[in-house]
């Protein structure tokens, strides 16, 4: 890798924790208004946002929740724990108000056009990169990863046309993971059926 390649994500990216209990409500009160959480479980290991994981959550009437309300293209983190891995906010965000717990890191674009969410999403899951994540993580017991080494942390930039080949790459292998959890699930539901069949022959 070219080190003029290499940028500071801090310089393509903001970064900052997600919404503490502070934002939020597990129960309405007066003046909330409702929202989805992101959980470690709503993200699954390629990456995409899996809708039914999400919790209903209520937003403080007071609180200040805009900045951790996430758009498509974001990029979230799971920053603590054993399973990090990253993940790109998508369509869903203009469906549903979105949070991220502060287990997650939100890291938002400067400029799409320039260095795309799923581009620095897919650095994160690749093997460099989690070697990289893993040279600034913090904690022996309880993992977690700072937001002021994540700021430092290198990330290689390429090409618009090697961007485009990656998002394509990613969407695909997305499309073909829940693919493969579809027919397991359509497996399993005949084979529990051949099952009961056979009890009561």
């Amino acid at each position: 890798m070219k080190a003029s390649s290499m940028k500071e994500l801090q310089s393509v990216a903001t970064i900052r924790p997600g919404a503490t209990g502070t934002i939020y409500d597990r129960e309405p009160t007066p003046g909330s208004h409702s929202a989805n959480l992101l959980k470690g479980n709503g993200v699954s290991p390629e990456g995409a946002i899996e809708p039914d994981n999400l919790d209903t959550v209520w937003i403080k009437p007071d609180s200040d929740a805009s900045r951790y309300i996430l758009k498509p293209g974001d990029v979230i983190l799971m920053a603590r724990g054993s399973a990090i891995r990253a993940g790109v906010v998508g369509e869903v965000a203009n469906q549903k108000t979105l949070l991220a717990t502060a287990n997650f890191m939100i890291i938002r674009p400067r400029d799409p056009e320039a260095v795309s969410g799923a581009v620095i999403a897919a650095f994160l899951n690749s093997e460099p990169g989690k070697a990289a994540l893993e040279n600034i993580t913090k904690g022996s017991v309880i993992q977690s990863i700072p937001a002021s080494g994540l700021r430092e942390l290198k990330i290689p930039v390429p090409s618009q046309r090697n961007q485009a080949k990656i998002v394509a790459l990613m969407q695909a292998s997305q499309e073909a993971y829940q693919a493969t959890l579809e027919l397991a699930a359509q497996q399993q539901r005949a084979a529990q059926a051949k099952i009961i069949n056979l009890m009561y022959q």
